[in-house]
């Protein structure tokens, strides 16, 4: 998991967002979801790039107005940490 991060690590500080999300977006492949949330909580600016999409691709679509499924485990996470951190 260390070489993901580092992965990450870079592709952020280059700040080339299509970068960034080409890396998440193979973590999120790669990784179980725990591993790829964690690895999304260290690095702030990943994690917003990551939402800012998900809203994006839930607006966008022609299906139901449901939330996915992705964005709600994000949503779950993100309460969780604030409320047990």
């Amino acid at each position: 998991m260390k070489r993901s991060q580092l992965a990450l690590s870079k592709a952020v500080e280059s700040g080339d967002t299509d970068l960034v999300y080409t890396v998440v977006t193979y973590l999120k492949n790669e990784m179980n979801r725990g591993d790829f949330f964690m690895t999304l909580r260290n690095q702030p600016v990943a994690l917003s790039l990551y939402r800012q999409v998900l809203l994006i691709t839930s607006c966008c679509s022609s299906s139901p107005p449901a939330a996915p499924h992705h964005l709600l485990l994000l949503l779950l996470f993100l309460f969780l940490l604030i409320t047990f951190c």
